[in-house]
Parts: structure tokens; C-alpha cells; sequence
């Protein structure tokens, strides 16, 4: 019952910021909108496979240790909120340095750390208190203690979780989120260009060269710090290095979920067009980067399959669209 509980959770946060995202999409020009839709649709297919595995018995529902996988979310979060504010290091590079650190140090708990280094990403703005931080990071804690078995190998999933944290922190204490204003066009084909080059980068690093999700990420995480916000681009670099490291939480899949690098292209781009249209809204809540890359990931094979058959001699799209998302395919299990 908790482990659905946690499914459930998880999906609604993602569909929360998806909702806002086509809705801003709308708003601005309908044309903008059909691509989401289809992104939208996709991830929602994603996740009736993976509830249909569920209630088939076919995921593992074993959970890890409770006090060791709560302490180290608290301690990932504690650590970045000082790192990224009290240290002026920003939330980026605090987050980058503690998956690095914690990938190093205490590899079994990497993941949970990185977790909550990503609630720790939350803005002072909106959490200047520190009892908003805990709330965050205990209901962060949670959904990761009960959700660790559900969506296996996508990535993004770990942000979602600390979302869902501050989201819940924010409707407990009141406490406002952010917004802004749409990027512009040349803004956006930036954000999409930088979204795809560091997901399949991320990718590379986690895959191909074997340094594991959390490594990748933050490697990448940390160039994009490091570097990005000194590249004549005006005063979007630190918007683009932000990018940079949504879009390498992308690159954190697996190879089920994500096979190759052109896959992490597409995630990549999926998660920066959704990125451009989630800017208005639920800002300052950390998390919301790995919530867009969470909806990317699901969405991202999908789509391939339905790219690769459209682009087939003598495939209609009707047909396209009945061969990737069928009922058969809606209960198959590709583990």
C-alpha cells in the first residue's frame, strides 16, 4: 500500500508541473502546445506501464533501510542549503559537489544524498525559514524511502521526489513560489541546445564510461557552474548552466529506459522545450529540474519508437501511433 502511495505521488507531482507547462504552452500560442501534448501523452502511457507492472507483481517491492536512507536525504539537503546559500556557491554547484562528494565518499548512499541535495536547491526566497527546509527534507525522505523501488532507470526521478517535498512544505506553510517570465525565442533555442548536449553528455559519462548516474550528473552539473555563467550569452549564462544541469538528470536513465545516446538527445530536447514553458510557474521549489527531467525520461522512448515508424516507407501515422502505443504494449513489460 505505500509503495502505491508512492506511485501515485510521484506521478501527480510530474502531472502538476505538466498541467502548468501546457497550459503556459496554450496561453502563449497553440501551435507551441501539440509537441507537449504529445510529450504529455507519452509520459502518461510511461506510467500506465509502469502501474499495469505493479499491479502484475512484476516490480520488486523491497525497500532499503529506513534511518540510513532518511539520514542521508537530511544530510544531502542540509549540506547543499549551506553550500548553495550560506557559502554563496549557488544551488547548482552546491548540488553538483555534494553528488560528487557523496559518490566518493559513501557510494551506497549516493543516491539518496544527491536526493536530497536536490531539496537543498530550494530558494530562500520562497523557504527562508529553516523549519520550511526540514518539512522539505523529512517529506522528501519519505516518498524516497517508499518510492526506491517504483520507476527504475529513469531519470529525474530523485528530483521529483524532492518536488514533491517542497511542494508539500510550500501548501503546509504558506510559503510562495516563484515565477517568471517566458525565455524568448532566442533564449529557448539556446535552452534547447544546451538541454540536449548535456543529457547526452551525462549519459556518456554514466554509461559509457562507467562512472554511474550520480557521477555523470554532477560532473556535469559542475562544468555547467563552473563555466557556463562566464560565456558571452549576456546574462543568461547562469540560466543556461541551470539547463545544463535539469537536462544531465535526463542522462542519469538507464539503458532500458534510455538505449542510446540519440535517445539522451531527445530526452535532453524533451526536457528543455518543457523547461522554456515551466518557467512561469512553481518556481524557487527545489526539485522542479528534476521533475522536467522526470517527465522527459518518460516520454523520451516513446516518442522514439513513434519517430522511427513515421519515418518508416509505407507506415501511416494512424498506424504509427496503434503500434507504440497499443494495449499490448500498454501491458508488456520491457525490463
Amino acid at each position: 500500500m505505500f509503495v502505491q502511495i508512492g506511485f501515485f505521488l510521484l506521478f501527480g507531482i510530474t502531472a502538476l508541473l505538466m498541467l502548468h507547462v501546457q497550459a503556459h504552452a496554450v496561453q502563449y500560442r497553440l501551435l507551441y502546445a501539440v509537441p507537449l501534448f504529445l510529450v504529455f501523452g507519452a509520459m502518461l502511457y510511461s506510467v500506465a506501464r509502469e502501474w499495469a507492472a505493479l499491479r502484475r507483481g512484476r516490480i520488486c517491492l523491497t525497500l532499503p533501510s529506513m534511518v540510513p536512507t532518511w539520514l542521508a536525504v537530511v544530510v544531502g539537503s542540509l549540506v547543499t542549503v549551506l553550500l548553495s546559500n550560506g557559502l554563496g556557491l549557488g544551488p547548482v554547484l552546491g548540488s553538483a559537489l555534494v553528488g560528487m562528494g557523496a559518490a566518493i565518499v559513501v557510494p551506497k548512499w549516493s543516491v539518496a544524498a544527491f536526493c536530497g541535495s536536490f531539496v537543498g536547491m530550494l530558494s530562500p526566497e520562497s523557504f527562508p525559514a529553516f523549519y520550511q527546509i526540514v518539512i522539505a527534507t523529512l517529506a522528501a525522505a519519505s516518498l524516497f524511502w517508499i518510492g526506491a523501488p517504483l520507476f527504475a532507470g529513469f531519470g529525474g526521478k530523485l528530483g521529483t521526489t524532492a518536488f514533491f517535498g517542497c511542494i508539500a512544505s510550500a501548501w503546509l506553510t504558506g510559503a510562495p513560489l516563484l515565477e517568471s517570465p517566458l525565455p524568448s525565442r532566442r533564449l529557448a533555442l539556446l535552452i534547447l541546445f544546451v538541454a540536449s548536449i548535456s543529457s547526452a553528455g551525462a549519459y556518456v559519462l554514466s554509461i559509457r564510461c562507467k562512472l554511474g548516474p550520480v557521477m555523470g550528473s554532477a560532473l556535469v552539473g559542475l562544468f555547467a557552474g563552473l563555466v557556463l555563467p562566464w560565456l558571452p550569452v549576456g546574462m543568461n549564462g547562469p540560466l543556461l548552466a541551470v539547463v545544463a544541469f535539469c537536462a544531465s538528470f535526463a542522462g542519469m536513465a538507464n539503458r532500458v529506459r534510455m538505449p542510446t545516446e540519440s535517445h539522451a538527445l531527445l530526452a535532453g530536447l524533451i526536457a528543455g522545450g518543457v523547461f522554456v514553458f515551466a518557467s512561469p510557474s512553481l518556481g524557487g521549489a527545489g526539485g522542479k529540474l528534476g521533475t522536467i527531467a522526470f517527465a522527459a525520461t518518460l516520454a523520451a522512448k516513446p516518442l522514439a519508437d513513434l519517430l522511427v515508424l513515421l519515418l518508416t516507407p509505407h507506415v501511416t501515422i494512424p498506424r504509427a501511433f496503434a503500434l507504440v502505443f497499443s494495449w499490448k504494449g500498454l501491458r508488456a513489460r520491457d525490463r
